[in-house]
């Protein structure tokens, strides 16, 4: 019996980015390779906090015409091959439900969560009363398991490869915001510190002085003022996109006295560090 052929709705979510052309033509590019279908719309228009809200009830409203859902970042582009690989993947795997792929992040050169694909076993509840910071929650899953591919497809997936200015600085904002942010408690405690962990690699390109120097300073300096300001600011300034009122006050020092933070970097490097002892421990669990 031959495979499945997937009928696919993509959707992203656009606010301005610079990638966003790239994105589209990756995806007509993607399709021309593949032999089920493909379909992409655009959202745009719709503030932070409803915008994730928008592309799971588009998920909900669409489960009976497509097979699989992906949220596609308009700062992402994909392979050539990537549908046919995700045709191939989810013939062997048909309990899946939930896929979670990392992907290139140019800013810091790592690899970071990533992209996200759903088949239509999933479903989101009480999307108006989810956290104002954590607005992409997981979907409840109506049967099959969710997986974290790290290997398959690789080099498949690029992330934020030619931001704007303003675009590094929201980006380093939003998750400042995240580190910073005392909600959740303990309980997101090793979240914010993948937070950290791309803050520091971003720091760390910067050494390479390429062309995404300047992005990687604003990111930077986006997550500074993260710290430097109270969470009603920074929640409305990344819902409206305004220039964030206390940037104009951050300098190259403010960049400089922040990058030579011992104490803020040694702190997070031992956390970060025990957070990973303990994931690897239990993924050797049985």
């Amino acid at each position: 019996m031959g495979i499945r052929a997937l009928r696919v709705l993509v959707i992203t979510l656009q606010s301005g980015e610079n990638e966003l052309e790239e994105c589209k033509q990756s995806v007509v590019n993607a399709a021309e390779n593949f032999s089920g279908s493909v379909e992409h719309i655009i959202l745009s228009g719709v503030n932070r906090f409803e915008a994730d809200s928008a592309v799971f009830r588009k998920i909900m409203e669409n489960r009976f015409q497509f097979t699989h859902f992906i949220k596609l970042d308009a700062d992402m582009k994909v392979s050539a091959y990537f549908f046919l690989k995700l045709q191939e993947y989810f013939s062997s795997k048909n309990y899946l439900s939930h896929l979670v792929i990392p992907v290139y992040d140019a800013l810091s050169r790592t690899y970071i969560i990533g992209m996200h694909v759903f088949t239509d076993k999933v479903k989101w509840n009480d999307l108006d009363g989810k956290s104002k910071i954590y607005v992409d929650p997981d979907p409840e899953l109506t049967q099959g398991k969710k997986v974290i591919e790290r290997l398959y497809f690789r080099e498949d997936i690029d992330h934020c490869f030619d931001p704007s200015d303003s675009q590094a600085f929201y980006y380093g904002l939003h998750r400042g915001l995240k580190f910073f942010s005392d909600e959740g408690g303990i309980r997101k405690l090793p979240g914010r510190f993948l937070q950290f962990d791309l803050l520091n690699n971003v720091r760390k390109a910067l050494v390479r002085n390429d062309e995404l120097f300047l992005q990687r300073r604003l990111f930077i300096l986006g997550f500074y003022a993260a710290k430097k300001a109270n969470e009603t600011d920074l929640l409305s300034t990344l819902d409206n996109k305004h220039q964030f009122s206390t940037a104009d006050q951050l300098t190259n020092k403010d960049l400089e006295e922040f990058l030579a933070d011992r104490r803020f970097w040694a702190t997070g490097h031992l956390v970060s560090s025990l957070f990973m002892c303990i994931r690897w421990i239990l993924s050797k669990k049985i």
